[in-house]
């Protein structure tokens, strides 16, 4: 579950939104080519609009530096979806087929995962706002 102050910040809802792509993008790995395909394309297309441009400036250095490692990953995995994608769309045998459809899915997984992780990330930051602490509304 989100905390809803969460989705009122827009860099935390683009990562809300791509998490909930990724998981219809899963969801159309029971589909033909044409269905994985699309669904992988607005992944990619979300990540690179909105994603990709986000900024933090605001947050601690250590925790920029790791959302910053954490979209590289990210932007990896798609790339690699991509050639996955090429590979599925090439197999010709059942198991073939399976185990590209398993690939797409791992990948997916990791791109939800990290999604996650930069939710948690800001979880935590909002937590450690000032404005946010028990102590702070003692002391105003």
């Amino acid at each position: 579950m989100v905390n809803s102050s969460l989705a009122n910040d827009p860099r935390c809802s683009a990562f809300i939104e791509l998490k909930t792509h990724v998981e219809g993008a899963q969801q159309s790995l029971n589909g033909d080519h044409a269905q994985i395909s699309g669904a992988l394309e607005i992944v990619q297309q979300l990540f690179k609009a909105q994603v990709q441009v986000l900024t933090w400036e605001e947050w601690p250095t250590q925790k920029r530096s790791l959302l910053q490692s954490i979209r590289v990953e990210m932007h990896k995995q798609l790339r690699l979806l991509t050639t996955d994608l090429m590979f599925f769309k090439a197999a010709k045998q059942a198991k073939t087929l399976e185990q590209r459809r398993k690939d797409i899915g791992d990948r997916l997984t990791n791109l939800r995962g990290y999604c996650d992780a930069v939710l948690k990330l800001a979880d935590e930051s909002k937590a450690g706002e000032p404005s946010s602490s028990p102590l702070h509304r003692e002391l105003e």
